[in-house]
This record gives C-alpha cells, structure tokens and sequence, in this order.
C-alpha cells in the first residue's frame, strides 16, 4: 500500500459567497465568484494538499495543449445501469437540441468504463463489472447513505488496452455536503500489476473530529455522527497522459479504467456530466452556476440529453468557473473556446440541486418561440428568463427556439443575436397539454428621419 496522505481545507462562508458571486446576477457590474483567485479556480487537484489558485497558461496555448484551465478534458462515463429513471414526463433531449440538430458526434469514442463493486470478490480475482450503458438513465432522487469501507482494494488500467498504467497514483478525498471543508484521507501507488489497497478509517477519526471542533462552534453539527453522515468521499485515479477518473461513495472492491488523453474534442459549448456524490448520473433537471472575472455572472438550467449528459449552449468564449447549484465554494474551472465543446464533471450534492424560490414552478410544458419576421442570423438564441441571469437558453433553429420542458409561469424571453442588441418580451406560460406557440412581437416600422 503507499503511502497515506491527509490535507483538509477549509473555504470561505456563505457571506463572501453570496457578495461575491450572487450579486452578478442581475447586475451591470462582473460577477466574481469567491472560488475564482487571480487565473485561476480552487480545485482539489491533489490529495492531502489544499486547493490553492495558481498562474495559468494563455488559453490559446492550453487549447493547443489539449486542457481547460491546465486540466485535461474529460470525456463522460458510461452511465450506471439500473438507476430509478429520469423525471417522469420530461424529455429526453436537453432544450438546446431540435429535430432538425444533428446528434453528437459519438462513434468510434469509447466512454470511461468505470467500475465499483460493492460486492465480495471471489478468491484470487475481483468480481466481474457490473453491466453499463452509455444511455442508461440517471438518478433524480438523492444517494442512499454511505459508510466508509475499512479497506478499499482495486486495480487501476488503462480502459483501452486493458493493462496496467505505470506511475498512476490513486487519491481518496473527501468533502462535506456544502462544499467548504475538504481535502485527502488516503493515497495509493498501483504496483506493476495495477493492484492497490486502501485504508482510510483511522485516517478519518482524526478529520472529522477536527471538522466537529471547527462547524460545531457554528452549529452545524452536533457529534460526529453528524460530521461523518454529511462527508462525500471520492476515489481519484490519476496518471501523466490520461484523463483523471473519479468514483463517488467507493465500495470495498473497485475496478478503474482511465482513457488516454488527446481524443478528439465534440463540437458544442459546455457539455455538463453531473454526478451524485456515489457517482450515479444525475438525471433531473440540472441548474448550473457560472462566474467569471470579466462578464457577469449567471445561472442556467438544462435538461439531461440521451446520452445523461446536459448541453449548456450560448456561453461566451473564456474562462469561467462552474457549479452545480446548492454547493457552496468548490467550483470547477473550465475554458470554454470560441469553436468547439469543452467537457466537465460537476458535483450535485448529496441534498440535490437547489432551486431558487422564485422560479416558476408550473408543471413544464414544451415551447417553441419564434423569431417572427427577424431574420437573427447565425449562432443566435433564445433565453427563456425567470429573472435576468437566470434562465433556460436554446438555439434558434429554422427561426424558432425550442424549450421541450419550461415551467408554467411568467417569463422574459430574450433573443441573443451574434452581433445585434438583444431585444425581449414578457409573455406567461400556462398550464395545459400540448405544445405552447409563442412569437416575438413585429419590429417596429424605421420612421424616415426629416429632410
């Protein structure tokens, strides 16, 4: 077993966060969200050190190099199979995505094959993986409690060659429901044969007493059964040359495959793969959070597509830092490029996603608003707004934006022209079956100025 490293860290409170990130919305002035230091975003990029911002390459030159923010770009794991299924009556397809949209781009990109069996292995060998799929649905209700193994033994390999990977490294994190204590509980080296073990309740006794002295003063926990029933623990597997893997709520016996980077990249803006925090899909409706330094910030919804992972379109090229909403200060950095889609893995907490109290909250109905006698022009779209900086966002498509699920209620709808003002309309969604036809109001005639 290698040697066993323990980090923790401890991020800003709810007050810096709300200043900091939530007053860009809505506002004329840039949002900047707590997470965002300098260059760069707090991550957990290492077990048993804490998150800590750093400079960063120009991003002509990390596009070059095959990163977002210094970060390789992940593609999104086959699905767990046998989850309890998507929301019942939402489509499948994300709101961004019309008929006429052509699928992305999958063939011949092999998914991360990711295993955790909970079961006993039998003598000498690990159980077999469980089956997967890549379209297999995701979970809406949140994971059942998890208890920390005493021991976690697994192999790690390459997902296409199916042998070992020379110096990979195997980190065990863990993290407390909001977000704003983390750090490492364990690291194991693979030996040649890709075997490694994992021992991390001792190491655990000590954090989560720490953890109890320094939230309990606030009341946030009582004992440390509390402390230990709000911690999410994460299985990192990472290696030079390939795409770093994670597991949420690891089992006792564990199976890792990590592709090798440089596969091609999807064309799109931001393609979301939502995990719970045992690693199953998330598959409800999603609400992203997004700050930056230099524009405001905002929310955006977005509804699982067939393959479990959410589609965010319309994003400003440059760097942003994202989070699924309801977690507090563990956002993920992410270069978004003027052509092409950038991939990411967000966490959903283990609450589940926090919706804010004054979205429309009517049962969803499918809308296509068009664009009427406007002719908008390439790579345009229409935000369907609860409030400004919070809202669903599709692609104009044949003069018409389609919103397969929007809430009944009251909502602005903004048209997003590449280069022109944006212009908008209030209009109500209400109840009812079948699809809802809405247009954007005839431009006023242009009045001949006097001679």
């Amino acid at each position: 077993m290698g040697a066993r490293t323990k980090g923790m860290v401890l991020a800003g409170g709810a007050a810096l966060f709300a200043a900091g990130f939530l007053l860009g919305h809505g506002t004329s002035g840039p949002a900047l969200p707590p997470w965002v230091e300098g260059d760069s975003v707090r991550t957990r990029e290492s077990a048993g050190a804490p998150s800590a911002a750093g400079g960063s390459a120009s991003r002509d030159a990390e596009f070059a190099a095959g990163t977002f923010g210094g970060r390789p770009v992940a593609r999104g794991p086959e699905a767990r199979v046998g989850g309890p299924g998507a929301v019942a009556g939402a489509p499948a397809a994300s709101e961004a995505r019309s008929p006429s949209t052509p699928a992305p781009r999958e063939a011949g990109i092999p998914g991360r094959k990711v295993t955790d069996v909970n079961a006993s292995p039998s003598a000498g060998a690990l159980a077999p993986p469980p089956a997967r799929g890549a379209d297999a649905p995701g979970r809406v209700g949140p994971p059942a409690p998890y208890a920390l193994p005493d021991r976690i033994r697994g192999r790690l390999l390459d997902s296409f060659t199916g042998q070992p990977v020379p110096g990979s490294r195997v980190d065990l994190l863990w993290e407390i429901g909001d977000g704003t204590m983390s750090g490492g509980v364990a690291t194991a080296m693979p030996d040649a044969e890709g075997c490694f073990t994992l021992e991390p309740r001792g190491e655990m006794r000590g954090t989560v007493a720490w953890v109890l002295k320094e939230r309990g003063r606030e009341g946030k926990y009582r004992t440390e059964e509390d402390v230990l029933a709000d911690v999410d623990y994460t299985l990192r597997a990472a290696a030079k040359g390939y795409v770093t893997e994670e597991i949420g709520d690891p089992g006792p016996d564990v199976e890792i495959r990590i592709d090798p980077e440089g596969r091609e990249r999807l064309t799109g803006s931001i393609r979301v793969d939502a995990r719970w925090p045992d690693g199953v899909r998330y598959g409800g409706r999603l609400l992203v959070e997004a700050g930056s330094h230099d524009r405001p910030g905002f929310s955006q919804w977005a509804l699982p597509d067939p393959d479990g992972t959410f589609l965010l379109v319309g994003i400003a090229p440059g760097k942003w830092g994202l989070r699924v909403a309801g977690r507090e200060h563990s956002g993920e950095e992410i270069l978004v490029p003027e052509t092409g889609e950038a991939r990411i893995r967000l966490r959903v907490p283990r609450a589940g996603v926090r919706e804010p109290g004054d979205a429309p909250k009517g049962e969803p109905r499918e809308v296509e608003v068009s664009t009427g006698a406007r002719d908008p022009g390439r790579f345009a779209f229409v935000r369907a707004e609860a409030r400004p900086g919070l809202f669903f966002r599709s692609e104009v498509v044949a003069s018409a934006a389609r919103f397969p699920a929007l809430p009944a209620g009251s909502w602005t709808f903004v048209l997003q022209p590449a280069e022109r003002p944006e212009e908008g309309f209030p209009a109500d969604v209400p109840p009812g079956p079948g699809p809802l036809r809405l247009s954007f109001p005839e431009p006023a005639p242009e009045v001949a100025a006097p001679k």
